[in-house]
């Protein structure tokens, strides 16, 4: 330790307590699975009046150690050495007590002492001392306790065992002893190794920096690539397949795919010129440039862009007249071109500046704009290759990340210089220097072909910004209402028309430019697909899935993720959010019909499914209920026909009156009977299934709760009590038939505890606080066992027999309850009986009279849990 400065030795001190924690945690464990096995053992050397004694101390080790595992380690503020001390000592000593019982000296019990002396020694790494004290306590409880318990027994037994035990001793210290000094030895090391290599790691995090950015590059470049493709194959599969006969339809894709292909190609153009740059083999033709007229004609291709995105582009001149420069063109103008249209893809509705000046040997360029900045922290790596700000809000541009690269890579070629200012939410100023004159110019390499021109070419610019808008959406605006809904989430115009055209004969398309719009209309429109890209501006398709698969109204809709990133970690992460299927780009059209007609298929199958159990649910209820109709129908049938009889005998002379009428009152007595009680029951199903309310009306749910009780009871005929405080005054905005249903399920479960029970009970309270109201419905039957309170809302879960319950009325309750902006909460202990908590919010989701009419496409969410097949 002397070789330690003092923040050193407490680096290695602390490091030494936690290696010492995690030690007495895998020796505890150790401990537990070594005292389990010896339970057999136990059984076959203790004698028999001994056992129980035996099983007590495993048992009281076991428990000792799983505590100090649970409770103890790290939880507490104590020194770690104490507490590996107390783990030796909590297995240590009650062996030293086994070996009395089993022959005491002559025991082979004593070999668990050298296993945890030895154990300790090799898990736990402290100092000499602890391992010292350990040793020494053990060992005289060993040998003393022998000793006046007069347990020595044979001399031989007892000093071959009390060597071996004392060998295990020094073994266990010279072992402790090496592995202190190993783990000094090495923390030293390491701490050389540290201070001997930082300009290494340095050099480590730069290289593993510079491999994100290549990563992040080839990620973007691959979408860069594939995307363009995706018009071209779509075009091409389509003319192969359909002939294209439509003159109009034809121009249009062609028109798309060309688009597509000259992207693609000054993609490839730039990777090409940044390749030759680092290489070296990136020569300079220089020209003599009027430079102010070159800039103005050169900045001609940004009108168009710069109207559609609503800004200004000012150009400021303050160069003497016929200012002249010696310049590479075509570099030169990517340069200007790069930083006004970066200036463009991160500005919108704003101005951008571009400024001419000069001082006596430089000519200065300079692009503002009051685009969204760039953070500080990017600045520094701003011209490195493969690199984007990391700040985009609008997240409109993917891009390679070379345009500045090539921006310093000329700059430095001409001789000069580029920096850039820049502010959040205050825009950015870009400023270039070059060379006045010609002294840096290789006379041997003037481009005198380009010196006289009488203007520079006006064609399209590809900025990488992809303006949903410029797509017509008119010829797929087409709504059948036989055809399913798709909702197509993509950024780029080509891709949204090439999906279009392959999938507008079939479905009812709808469009989104991003992931955040995409949420908006999936939340509106409810489409049987989502068909969604992955790299797009403001939310990624990553994160969109994940929104809408966590969204209980939207989290059954099957989404396709069509990216251009083919790896296999991409596809992962796509299907880990909760993607149903994944496609690459370019795709193939066939494949896309047949993907699409597959998982809209399979969820209407699903959703057809679970209305069909839905229905299957209410079928031993509505028999129950029929029953109980049919007999005093029966009653009241059979008792009509007697009065009838009574009237046919009275007319004939065959009965007198006095005779008559006392067997007439009593007919009569019963019918009134039957149809009172055939009244009550009609009278209780009215109020529970009111066929004119469907949406959200003011509710009195006592009344729903009273129905449906009754109905319950009259159902099962049950003897079991009631007891009901209502607390909650008013009336609630709610879907009482929806509520009634989630009354009954309850109920029922509630009543099918109790069968068979002489002594059941069911307590219902109602009351409300300042945001939700709440109904409690508890029962003293036999309880929900712990093992299955977490799945009783899973669908199809039951515990019943075949054909004796669908498992759907706990999670179809839960639906509902949610559909009110509330929550169904259970809490239950076995035999002690079960408490279902109805929390509804006293301001509902919907609002009054608003459709609330809770359907089988309402209960298909949550359904990835379901568990097939159909379990009763």
């Amino acid at each position: 330790m002397d070789r330690l400065t003092a923040e050193q030795t407490t680096q290695f001190n602390q490091l030494i307590e936690k290696s010492i924690l995690q030690g007495c945690k895998v020796a505890s464990w150790i401990i537990f699975v070594i005292c389990l096995g010896f339970f057999f053992v136990d059984r076959v050397i203790v004698p028999p009046q001994y056992l129980s004694l035996f099983v007590g101390m495993r048992i009281f080790i076991c428990a000792i150690n799983l505590f100090l595992i649970f409770f103890i380690y790290g939880k507490v503020n104590i020194k770690p050495q104490y507490l590996a001390l107390f783990t030796s000592l909590s297995v240590g000593l009650p062996i030293v007590v086994m070996v009395l019982f089993t022959g005491g000296h002559q025991s082979t019990y004593y070999a668990g002492l050298c296993l945890v002396l030895v154990g300790m020694s090799v898990t736990v790494p402290w100092e000499l001392k602890y391992q010292l004290t350990l040793s020494l306590i053990i060992y005289f409880a060993y040998l003393f306790s022998n000793i006046a318990f007069d347990q020595i027994g044979r001399l031989g037994i007892f000093i071959n065992n009390n060597g071996f035990l004392l060998g295990n001793l020094l073994v266990s210290l010279a072992s402790t002893r090496a592995i202190y000094a190993f783990r000094l030895n090495n923390f030293i090391s390491n701490q050389s190794l540290q201070e001997s290599n930082q300009s290494l790691h340095a050099a480590n995090d730069k290289l593993q920096a510079l491999d994100k950015m290549k990563s992040r590059f080839f990620s973007n470049i691959t979408h860069e690539f594939r995307t363009p493709l995706v018009a071209l194959s779509t075009t091409i599969q389509m003319m192969k397949e359909q002939g294209l006969k439509d003159p109009e339809l034809q121009k249009n894709l062609l028109d798309s795919s060309q688009e597509s292909l000259e992207d693609m190609l000054e993609n490839i153009n730039d990777l090409l010129t940044k390749t030759k740059s680092d290489k070296g083999m990136s020569e300079l033709r220089w020209s003599e440039l009027n430079i102010s007229e070159f800039v103005t004609k050169s900045l001609r291709v940004f009108e168009p862009i710069t109207v559609k995105r609503h800004n200004h582009l000012i150009v400021t001149d303050r160069l003497p007249p016929d200012t002249h420069l010696y310049a590479d063109r075509p570099k030169f103008k990517k340069i200007l071109n790069n930083l006004v249209g970066n200036a463009m893809k991160f500005t919108k509705e704003g101005k951008i500046q571009v400024i001419l000046d000069k001082t006596d040997d430089y000519l200065i360029l300079q692009v503002w704009d009051t685009g969204p900045g760039i953070p500080e922290e990017d600045l520094p790596t701003i011209f490195d290759a493969f690199t984007q700000a990391s700040n985009n809000p609008m997240r409109e541009v993917q891009g390679t990340g070379l345009g500045l690269a090539m921006v310093k890579d000329f700059t430095v070629a001409h001789g000069g210089q580029v920096h850039v200012k820049s502010e959040l939410g205050k825009g950015s100023l870009f400023t270039v220097t070059f060379p006045l004159g010609d002294a840096h110019v290789d006379k041997s390499k003037l481009d005198t072909s380009q010196l006289v021109e009488e203007g520079e070419e006006v064609g399209r610019i590809n900025l990488g910004i992809k303006s949903f808008e410029e797509v017509d959406f008119s010829p797929f605006r087409e709504h059948d209402v036989r055809k399913p809904n798709i909702l197509l989430v993509e950024d780029n115009p080509q891709v949204v028309q090439a999906l279009a055209h392959v999938l507008k004969d079939h479905y009812n398309l709808h469009f989104a430019k991003n992931g955040k719009d995409g949420i908006s209309q999936a939340k509106e429109i409810k489409p049987d697909l989502v068909v969604s890209d992955i790299m797009m501006p403001v939310m990624d398709g990553y994160e969109m899935v994940g929104i809408l698969k966590n969204d209980p109204d939207l989290k059954m809709i099957p989404i396709i993720l069509l990216t251009s990133k083919s790896d296999i970690d991409s596809k992962i992460k796509g299907l880990e959010k909760g993607a149903d299927e994944y496609l690459s780009k370019p795709f193939n059209n066939r494949e896309v019909l047949t993907r699409v007609k597959g998982l809209i298929e399979k969820r209407k199958i699903e959703t057809e499914f679970i209305h069909a159990q839905k229905m299957m649910s209410l079928g031993p209820f509505t028999a129950g209920i029929a029953h109980e109709i049919n007999n005093p129908i029966f009653f009241v049938d059979n008792s009509s026909q007697n009065v009838q009889e009574l009237f046919s005998m009275l007319e004939a002379g065959d009965l007198s009156l006095d005779q008559g009428l006392p067997r007439i009152r009593k007919a009569l007595s019963h019918i009134t009977e039957g149809v009172t009680r055939v009244k009550k029951i009609t009278e209780a199903l009215s109020k529970f299934m009111r066929p004119a309310l469907t949406g959200f009306h003011e509710n009195d749910i006592h009344e729903g709760i009273d129905s449906t009780l009754h109905i319950v009871h009259t159902n099962r005929k049950s003897n079991v009590k009631f007891h009901k405080q209502y607390d909650l005054n008013g009336t609630l905005i709610c879907n009482i038939n929806q509520l009634n249903q989630v009354f009954l399920n309850i109920l029922q479960n509630a009543f099918q505890a109790l069968d068979n029970r002489s002594d059941g009970q069911i307590w219902i309270h109602t009351y409300k606080t300042d945001d939700y109201a709440f109904v409690v419905i508890r029962d003293n039957g036999p309880g929900i066992p712990n093992e299955i309170q977490d799945q009783i809302f899973n669908p199809f879960f039951t515990t019943k027999g075949v054909g004796k319950g669908t498992g759907l009325g706990l999670y179809i309750s839960q639906q509902i309850v949610r559909e009110h902006g509330g929550a169904l909460r259970v809490k239950s202990n076995p035999q002690e009986g079960t408490e279902f908590t109805i929390e509804l919010s006293i301001k509902p989701i919907r609002g009054k009279d608003e459709n609330g009419k809770f359907t089988s496409a309402s209960i298909d969410r949550g359904m990835e849990n379901a568990q097939y097949p159909y379990r009763g």
